[in-house]
């Protein structure tokens, strides 16, 4: 499948920035952004951007954008569900838009929780500290595997994920 056009539905501090990151990364896919308000709207389109969402965690306005797309969806749809949202909001998403389900319509839900690039900083964090223990290991002729193995019996950092790798950080420069 190849994706023509992605509408987000919400313009706040996740929708607005990941979709106009996507505009500006993929130029040949249509991206339009949809809000209840529209002063958010108009926000994103001047020079004072919207920065708080105050309603972030409230399922009622995720449930209210999925019933809109089960009313609007005239075709198969991948739904990414990508905000503050409590756990399980993708499967009451799934529900709704089961419950209002059109005839030769079928949808994907993809949840993509906005702390995963916290998590994915913190493993850039460990791989990059090793690599350079790597460089002075290398320079001093020590194993950077016992080294590794030694800074992992603390438990406070632990094992996990201390090996010399490629830095993550390489892939997002592209």
């Amino acid at each position: 499948m190849v994706i023509q056009k992605i509408c987000c539905l919400g313009a706040g501090y996740v929708g607005g920035p990941t979709c106009s990151v996507i505009a500006w990364k993929c130029p040949e896919i249509k991206v339009t952004v949809v809000d209840l308000s529209k002063e958010r709207i108009a926000q994103w389109n001047s020079e004072k951007l919207p920065i708080y969402e105050g309603r972030a965690a409230d399922l009622k306005y995720v449930e209210g954008a999925a019933r809109m797309i089960a009313d609007i969806a005239q075709s198969n749809k991948i739904v990414v569900e990508k905000s503050t949202v409590p756990v399980r909001a993708a499967e009451s998403i799934l529900n709704i838009l089961s419950a209002n389900q059109k005839p030769g319509v079928s949808y994907q839900i993809l949840s993509n929780p906005e702390f995963l690039a916290e998590a994915n900083a913190m493993l850039a964090q460990r791989i990059s500290s090793i690599n350079s223990l790597s460089a002075v290991c290398e320079a001093t002729g020590a194993d950077v595997s016992e080294v590794a193995r030694a800074v992992g019996l603390d438990s406070r950092i632990g094992s996990k994920f201390l090996q010399a790798s490629i830095d993550p950080t390489e892939y997002n420069r592209y």
